[in-house]
């Protein structure tokens, strides 16, 4: 209300509104705040389950590929598609299994005894594949000194069974020749177990007289005597009288049949 001077009287001047009339801006107001509130709330809580899911579902699958290389299963198949962090992680862990698995590799060949499997560090704090290098040096410079240990073990047993060999020889070819009061029938009984004794097709044995220098067909072993074979040979000539000025034993090797009693 407000006064109001109308030729010199004092009249009063009354506004009236209903209060519904007066609050209804208000009211619009709230309403349409509170309906675009509830619809930001039903989007701000779509799109927070669609991001939780987005965010767990990745997690979830790197937990259960962590559990499984745990448990020594290092044939996880999964697929890495998002560039955020957590993609970076799966990525990571991708390496990782296949870091592991270059290394259950490498320990399998040295299990199998394949030591020529060449090992690459993958940096300079490879601990792993470092150890691994220079255990297959180890294992190699360890296998070579065995070959070496077992070849001289062989070389020793090749030579004492040599030596037991000829001992025994000698042994029986006394056992042999004892009581043998004649040259020439000892040297028959003495050519004879030799060439047995060594496998030999054929044998003849030649004694040294001195008094002529002449070496003398003195026994023999499945031989026949041949026009071209001397009976008699002096020291140096042909391979029997080498073998006599040498004294040393001469081996020949692919000789012809005829080559064979020269």
């Amino acid at each position: 209300y407000t006064s109001v001077d109308v030729l010199g009287m004092n009249w009063a001047l009354l506004a009236e509104i209903d209060q519904d009339e007066a609050f209804q801006g208000i009211v619009v107001l709230r309403n349409a705040v509170l309906r675009w509130g509830g619809l930001l709330l039903i989007v701000i809580v779509v799109v927070a389950l669609l991001f939780s899911k987005s965010l767990t579902r990745p997690l979830r699958l790197a937990v259960i590929v962590a559990d499984q290389v745990s448990e020594g299963n290092l044939n996880v198949p999964f697929e890495v598609a998002s560039r955020d962090e957590i993609g970076q992680l799966l990525r990571s862990m991708k390496r990782m299994i296949a870091y592991i698995h270059d290394v259950a590799t490498v320990a399998k060949h040295i299990s199998n005894n394949e030591l020529s499997i060449a090992v690459s560090p993958k940096s300079a704090q490879d601990a792993l594949n470092h150890s691994l290098r220079e255990m297959i040096a180890n294992l190699r410079q360890l296998q070579d000194e065995n070959a070496r240990s077992i070849s001289e073990i062989e070389a020793r047993n090749q030579a004492m069974t040599a030596q037991n060999w000829l001992k025994d020889g000698i042994s029986q070819l006394n056992a042999v020749l004892l009581g043998e009061g004649n040259l020439g029938d000892a040297c028959n009984q003495a050519v004879r177990f030799a060439a047995r004794y060594v496998n030999a097709g054929r044998g003849v044995l030649y004694t040294y007289h001195a008094a002529q220098n002449i070496l003398r067909l003195s026994g023999a072993f499945a031989f026949t005597e041949r026009d071209w074979l001397s009976p008699t040979y002096q020291p140096g000539e042909g391979a029997i009288g080498q073998v006599a000025l040498e004294r040393k034993p001469l081996l020949l090797e692919r000789l012809t049949p005829e080559q064979s009693l020269i």
